[in-house]
């Protein structure tokens, strides 16, 4: 008998969630926030994406593998603030501007007929989603569809 999908309870989610959004967003801004009061917009960003990457390592090796959304976030903000230091203008930080946009397509796109879509990773890492041990068709399609699906949006997105 196939075992069933276990959806996290609500504290759980609520932890997991907000422990993968302060690694990926929360540690990079303040890190960007107190570096631009010392040093300037350029420190600032250095150091933002010098702490993103610095959490990556570690949680690689502490846990054996980086989150993939905190993967996902240090690629994008490395290409963001490459950006703004080669230009100087700062705006461009802001825009989910193409080349960001096309990477996340590659990444999404990559892992999507494989047996790891990217989606089910985030599903597991983010939001605390236990899949089933043995394999499941129907679920899997559905991620490696959900998969595409990100994918094709991330290249079909323009900045606003």
């Amino acid at each position: 008998m196939a075992e069933d999908l276990e959806l996290p309870r609500p504290l759980r989610l609520l932890l997991t969630a907000g422990w993968n959004l302060t690694e990926s967003v929360g540690l990079p801004v303040a890190a960007y926030v107190v570096a631009a009061w010392l040093g300037g917009r350029d420190a600032g960003l250095i150091w933002g994406l010098a702490v993103i990457w610095l959490t990556a390592v570690i949680r690689k090796v502490v846990t054996g593998s980086a989150p993939s959304l905190l993967t996902i976030s240090a690629v994008v903000l490395t290409l963001q603030t490459a950006v703004v230091l080669a230009t100087g203008e700062l705006w461009l930080f802001v825009l989910q501007f193409p080349l960001a946009n096309l990477r996340m397509c590659v990444m999404f796109a990559r892992t999507a007929s494989g047996p790891n879509p990217l989606v089910a990773r985030l599903a597991a890492e983010v939001v605390a989603l236990r899949q089933p041990a043995a394999h499941h068709p129907g679920l899997h399609r559905f991620f490696q569809g959900a998969t595409w699906l990100w994918a094709g949006s991330s290249c079909c997105s323009r900045p606003p």
